[in-house]
Formats: structure tokens, C-alpha cells, sequence
């Protein structure tokens, strides 16, 4: 449950300031549940308000991956917001899994090539998830997790 309206941002910002310096290509996750619809509203929009972060939210528009994230991946600090109750995009489990895996690139879906920084740390926050066992396959996976 979130227990204040940047509960969400003050919690990604203190996981960041945890593994925001590791070097390398990494994911972390940030999982959390709140059944009040508005409680959770302010806390994404606190989230993408905050200075210097990059945050996509993926639970509900159907976002093209290959054409938004290019850009967005050269962003200092970068969060992508997704449902677990809804499918997970196949072009966002292959940035984790091109991520988690210290690729070079993540090839999309439709074939393009898409070179990965160097250093690049991306945070997933999952929506619904108070514990691994809500986490699709592709979420578990991945390194880093908290849950808020």
C-alpha cells in the first residue's frame, strides 16, 4: 500500500541511491500494491514529475517500444511502469533480458537494432506486485527487487 502521495518516487529514489552507481548494464524492480485508484494516480504522477527521471508508463497505452525507448535509453535515470495483471510487452522483456544479460544492443521485435549504453540502470516498477510470486516469468528474472 502506498502510505503517501511520492511514496512511489521516494522509494525508487532510495533504491537508486542503492544501485544507481553500479557499473554495467542492470535492472532492478520496484514492485507495489494499492487498491485506491487516486492514491495510486498521484503517486505515478508525482513519479513522472520528478526532476531528471525518465518514466514510461506502460499499463495501459499501447506504447511502441522500438520507436520511444532509443532515445529515452540515453536519459540519466529511467523507469518503466508496468501492470502485472496485463501481458508484458515481448519488446520490454527483450531490453531486460538484453540489460540483464550485458548485451550490446536489444534487437526489437520487428528486427531493428538498438545499441545499449554501457552503463545503463533501468528501473521496472511493477503495479499489483507485493511479492515475487505476482511477478510474471519475465519480472522474476531480473536481479534487484524491492517491494513497497
Amino acid at each position: 500500500m502506498l502510505t503517501s502521495p511520492t511514496h512511489l518516487r521516494d522509494t525508487l529514489l532510495e533504491l537508486d541511491t542503492d544501485l544507481g552507481g553500479l557499473p554495467g548494464r542492470r535492472v532492478a524492480l520496484l514492485g507495489f500494491h494499492d487498491a485506491n485508484p487516486t492514491r495510486v494516480a498521484g503517486n505515478v504522477r508525482a513519479l513522472c514529475e520528478t526532476p531528471g527521471w525518465t518514466v514510461i508508463d506502460l499499463r495501459q497505452a499501447a506504447v511502441c517500444l522500438p520507436e520511444r525507448l532509443p532515445e529515452t535509453l540515453a536519459a540519466p535515470k529511467l523507469a518503466l511502469l508496468v501492470d502485472v495483471a496485463a501481458p508484458l510487452p515481448t519488446d520490454l522483456s527483450l531490453l531486460i533480458r538484453a540489460l540483464r544479460d550485458a548485451h550490446d544492443a536489444v534487437v526489437w521485435t520487428n528486427g531493428t537494432r538498438c545499441p545499449l549504453p554501457a552503463t545503463r540502470m533501468l528501473y521496472v516498477i511493477a503495479a499489483g506486485a507485493r511479492s515475487l510470486d505476482q511477478l510474471p516469468p519475465q519480472l522474476k528474472a531480473i536481479d534487484f527487487m524491492t517491494f513497497g
